[in-house]
This record gives structure tokens, C-alpha cells and sequence, in this order.
């Protein structure tokens, strides 16, 4: 008898994304693995988003659309109305890497007991992009849950043990992995690529700020060693200077296009619509 494979539950979170949604929604309807449910959670928006979910409800196993404290809060509503094995959190504007994403990470697979399964993640932009593979555990449990929250299968008990803090606005997903690796959680690293993260909003000075800065919180929340704190805190000194040199120079059209021009390592110039061209 053939072996049941394990159920994938999707949760796509929304607000206001008319323009992103329905593309997220049709690449995640597309994926080949045949047991997996699709979870649609839209924080009550205004702008037709609510419609086009409407479209695909018939192929959906659970929706929502009604008001919620944040993105994280409505990613635990979606965690509670999941039915699977695993979660994987798909945004709006985000994709999986292609229709066999899934179903290649779960033909890989043997499962030896993990919480989580992270593969690689190919981060864009309008005019560029950047590849970005799982790494292996390196030992340190400080910088281990630097996980790839986009690529990141998690084992839903996991996730209802440990549900994202609603308070924090940019890096519950880094507490998450953070505190399940502190309580002896494990992953697996997936060698091929999952899924293409739109990063245009993610790098900028004002982002990376508040994430450096709520990672900070979460360090010495979770009592976090001496050098890591200083090591987070000296990030978050460097990033409000730059912040603030933004904020200064910003109204010069050469520096505002200029700071547009992201160099990550492996940064490869190539338009947004050939990325995405198969998407």
C-alpha cells in the first residue's frame, strides 16, 4: 500500500493587495502536489481584494474576510483553520520558485522528526534579483533561526505551540524560530529553491530598521548572550544614522534613485517581468 503523503496547508494573508493577490492565489492553485488545501485570510479589505478571493472560493478550503489586529495575527487565524501536516505561509506578491515547488521539497523529504523544512528563496525587485539558499545549522542557536520565513515548511504543531506574537509588527517569524530552536526544535535544509520573494519594500532603510530593532527586543527577551545584543545593537545604531541621512537627502532625485539600487551578493540586473515570466 502506498504511503499517504502529508497535508500541505497554504495560508495566503491579504490587505488591500487588488493588484498582487489574485497572481499569489493562481501560483499557488498551480502546484502539482496533490494533497495540499489552500487558505485564504483578508484582514477585511476595501479595495476589491475581497472579489477576487470570492473567484476562487469554490477551490479553497477555508476564507476569511473581516478586520484583525495585523499580520500576524491573521497568519495564527490561518495557522487555526489549517487542517495539514505542514504550513507554509504564501503573501500576497510572492510566489513559489515554480508548479513543483512542493511536490519536490515533499518527494526529498524523509521524515526524521523535524519542525520545519527551509529552502531557498530568490528575493526580487523591480529591476534585479538575488538568490538566497538555505544554509545548515552552523551550531550557533543565535544565528541558526535566521530562517527563510517564505521557504519555511513548519509542522502545525509547532506552530500552534508556539503562535507568532501579535505585538511585534515585522519579525515574529524570526522570534518564532528563534524560541522553537531555544526549546530543542529542529530543520531540515531543502538544497533547491521554494519559493521568489518581492524584497522592492523589504530592503528598505525604514524596514530594516524596525526589524533590527524588534530583533533586538527578541534577544534580550529570550536572554541572548552579551555579544549578540551588542553585536544587534551596534545594527540598530548604524541603520538610524543611515535613516537618518535618507531623510535628509531625500528629496534629491539622484539619491533617491540611487538608494533604489540594492547590490546584494549575487545580485543579478534582470526586469521584475522576466523573473517572474513563468510565474
Amino acid at each position: 500500500m502506498q504511503k499517504m503523503q502529508p497535508k500541505i496547508s497554504v495560508i495566503t494573508v491579504t490587505y488591500n493587495c487588488a493588484a498582487l493577490v489574485e497572481r499569489t492565489m493562481q501560483n499557488v492553485l498551480r502546484q502539482t502536489y496533490p494533497n495540499l488545501e489552500y487558505i485564504v485570510i483578508d484582514g477585511g479589505s476595501t479595495d476589491g481584494t475581497a472579489g477576487i478571493i470570492a473567484r476562487y472560493a469554490d477551490r479553497l478550503a477555508y476564507t476569511i474576510s473581516e478586520p484583525d489586529r495585523g499580520i500576524y495575527h491573521a497568519m495564527n487565524k490561518g495557522a487555526h483553520a489549517a487542517t495539514g501536516d505542514w504550513l507554509l505561509f504564501r503573501n500576497a506578491g510572492d510566489y513559489f520558485f515554480n508548479d513543483n515547488a512542493v511536490a519536490d521539497v515533499f518527494t526529498w523529504y524523509k521524515d526524521k522528526g523535524e519542525d520545519v523544512i527551509v529552502g531557498g528563496t530568490r528575493c526580487f525587485t523591480q529591476d534585479a534579483y538575488y538568490d538566497k539558499p538555505a544554509t545548515e545549522p552552523i551550531g550557533n542557536v543565535w544565528k541558526d533561526a535566521n530562517l527563510s520565513h517564505p521557504s519555511a515548511f513548519i509542522r502545525r504543531s509547532a506552530m500552534l505551540a508556539n503562535p507568532y506574537p501579535e505585538n511585534l509588527k515585522i519579525a515574529s517569524d524570526y522570534y518564532f524560530f528563534q524560541k522553537l530552536l531555544l526549546n530543542g526544535g529542529t530543520y531540515t535544509v531543502y538544497p533547491g529553491f521554494v519559493s521568489l520573494f518581492e524584497c522592492e519594500e523589504g530592503v528598505s532603510n525604514s524596514s530594516l530598521l524596525l526589524a533590527w530593532q524588534e530583533r533586538l527586543q527578541i534577544l534580550r527577551c529570550l536572554g541572548a548572550p552579551d555579544e549578540e545584543i551588542r553585536i544587534a545593537r551596534a545594527k540598530v545604531y548604524r541603520l538610524q544614522i543611515s535613516d537618518t541621512i535618507a531623510s535628509w537627502l531625500g528629496g534629491f532625485p539622484f539619491f533617491t534613485r540611487l538608494t533604489r539600487k540594492r547590490k546584494f551578493k549575487g545580485w543579478t540586473k534582470q526586469a521584475a517581468e522576466i523573473t517572474l515570466k513563468t510565474i
